[in-house]
């Protein structure tokens, strides 16, 4: 329909662009009243069709909660979802392209952006907990993965699973006990939801066997039940279960500045990494189907190996 201020319309099918940005045209006001407007034409003749596109900006506006729905909470959505992320193109060239593009846009502070544009994320574009310079791409190391330590001490963080979208996620770290040695990462898995049944146990008995862990730091929420199980396998003593209810601000603040101070370093992980790129100010994802249980992971294997002192006595004189 080319520009106009009025239209009177009998019959046709429908077709909205950008959907999340009606929500800033004041012309709409009220955009899901605007959009119940056309969904009434549709149905009062069954023959139209209507197509709504955009590029998603979050997971709370009319496109995200009531047409694409990106996490399936709508049991009879009557519209048929098409996602169309950057690699729905194969072509080479393009793909080398938007590799330059992305790397420019972590470079530039604008990944979520990125995100939106590129990838067809339903992320909210807010100001991420950690600097993508500072804080992580200064502190990534290669060729961190040791299929054993024996002989320097090693902290080991679990983030239980359990929901519909939440993996149970292990992280170890090393450090050889001096302040100002670097707490380096020397493994790192995450299991799909329902996996970790199975695998979870023979691995956390791998993990005794083989590397010499002194702190075990677990979720205490979520995997409650298993803090016998890990008081057996690792030792009692060794179980320091953390509080996200009360200590998970600290936690991530402790870990922030061990990144700024450059004692802690970051595995040439992408899952990991991805995490923390799109962690906001609010420690959380900036997705709602966004995860952070490796992030989560990370951050309680090196609560253990910050904030310690070495055993000093000051003598103070009174006279």
């Amino acid at each position: 329909m080319p520009p106009t201020s009025k239209a009177i319309g009998r019959e046709g099918n429908l077709i909205g662009d950008e959907v999340t940005k009606w929500r800033n045209n004041p012309k709409l006001k009220d955009e899901f009243k605007y959009f119940d407007q056309l969904i009434a034409i549709m149905k009062d003749n069954p023959n139209y069709k209507a197509i709504f596109l955009t590029t998603p900006e979050g997971d709370q506006d009319l496109f995200a909660t009531e047409i694409f729905d990106p996490d399936d909470r709508l049991p009879n959505n009557m519209f048929k979802k098409i996602w169309f992320p950057y690699w729905a193109r194969v072509e080479d060239v393009w793909l080398a392209e938007m590799k330059r593009t992305k790397e420019k846009a972590i470079y530039n502070k604008r990944f979520h952006l990125f995100q939106q544009e590129y990838e067809a994320k339903f992320v909210t574009i807010s100001e991420p907990y950690f600097d993508s310079d500072k804080h992580i791409r200064s502190c990534i190391i290669d060729n961190w993965k040791q299929a054993g330590e024996l002989g320097i001490a090693c902290s080991l963080g679990i983030d239980w699973g359990g929901s519909a979208k939440s993996e149970t996620a292990l992280v170890i770290y090393k450090w050889d006990l001096k302040q100002e040695s670097e707490r380096l990462p020397i493994y790192a898995k995450s299991y799909p939801v329902g996996e970790d049944l199975d695998k979870l146990e023979p691995d956390l008995m791998y993990i005794k066997q083989n590397y010499n862990i002194k702190w075990v730091v677990p979720d205490n929420k979520g995997g409650r039940w298993m803090m016998p199980r890990l008081e057996q396998i690792f030792g009692l003593g060794r179980v320091i279960p953390f509080n996200f209810t009360t200590d998970k601000i600290a936690g991530y603040e402790l870990f922030r500045q061990g990144l700024n101070d450059k004692v802690i370093k970051l595995p040439n992980y992408t899952p990991l990494i991805d995490q923390m790129r799109n962690m906001n100010q609010d420690l959380k994802p900036n997705s709602s189907k966004g995860k952070d249980d490796l992030c989560d992971a990370a951050m309680m294997a090196c609560k253990p190996l910050l904030g310690r002192v070495e055993n000093k006595f000051r003598v103070i004189r009174w006279d």
